[in-house]
């Protein structure tokens, strides 16, 4: 009898386990990377990734809780405002960035973790692109504060690796590191063997190009905009500045 009990909550402890979500700092759900994956491809309608949308939002409210369910709704409403963005809509993407930003916000008052602070420079970074300038002096040079917050709690969180790399590609000197260095920097890091979501590849490979093309290197520019495009072939916003370099060159 006793035999017969164990091997009963055996079975169950399985089953339980067997539906537990992973953590948000070793993997997303597959149903936010399918949407993130539509998002970037930039040929879906809104109408189209709606029932992507009510997937990610689905799971995350059936499968996490505390600070994981909210990093995954405040970036559920970031992909919502990457729509707009890759649509020139500035002010929609804006309003939905700030979701996201005052949602993550709420989560890291729960609990801060490498993730969700390294997603939340991401962010605000996403965000001063669509903003004013008295947005970006308000927030932008919290940035690097926070990547090192975030590496302080976590020194392999790819995420913040990823947005230590990207701020040097994407601020000059004095306020970043070089965009040189931060493009050799990100290389590295898309070269390395660490495991990274195809998204997080794409956005390395494509800023790395944005940064050689900020000094004039637009062969280099070219080569890595176009491994971008290897990863989304449709994204609009790497077509249009590989297009803009090569008109350059």
């Amino acid at each position: 009898m006793k035999k017969i009990i164990c091997l009963a909550l055996m079975t169950v402890c399985f089953t339980i386990c067997s539906f537990a979500a992973e953590p948000l700092s070793e993997r997303f759900p597959a149903e936010y990377e399918q949407l993130v994956n539509a998002v970037y491809e930039t040929t879906h309608s809104y109408e189209e990734l709606q029932p992507l949308f009510d997937r990610a939002i689905s799971v995350s409210q059936e499968k996490y809780e505390g600070q994981e369910q909210m990093t995954l709704l405040a970036m559920c409403s970031f992909m919502r405002g990457m729509v707009y963005f890759f649509l020139n809509d500035e002010k929609t993407s804006g309003y939905y960035f700030d979701i996201a930003q005052n949602t993550i916000n709420a989560a890291r008052k729960i609990e801060k973790t490498a993730v969700n602070t390294a997603l939340l420079a991401q962010i605000i970074m996403q965000n001063a692109a669509v903003k004013g300038f008295t947005y970006q002096l308000a927030n932008v040079p919290g940035v690097p504060r926070l990547i090192r917050e975030a590496l302080a709690l976590d020194k392999d969180c790819v995420q913040a690796l990823y947005m230590h790399n990207f701020f040097n590609c994407t601020v000059p000197v004095p306020y970043g590191e070089g965009y040189l260095k931060g493009a050799e920097a990100m290389t590295e890091l898309v070269e390395s063997e660490r495991t990274m979501t195809k998204n997080q590849r794409y956005n390395m490979l494509a800023i790395i190009g944005y940064a050689y093309n900020k000094k004039n290197h637009r062969d280099l520019a070219v080569q890595f905009y176009e491994r971008a495009l290897e990863i989304y072939p449709t994204n609009a916003e790497a077509l249009a500045a590989l297009a803009a370099i090569k008109a350059s060159m």
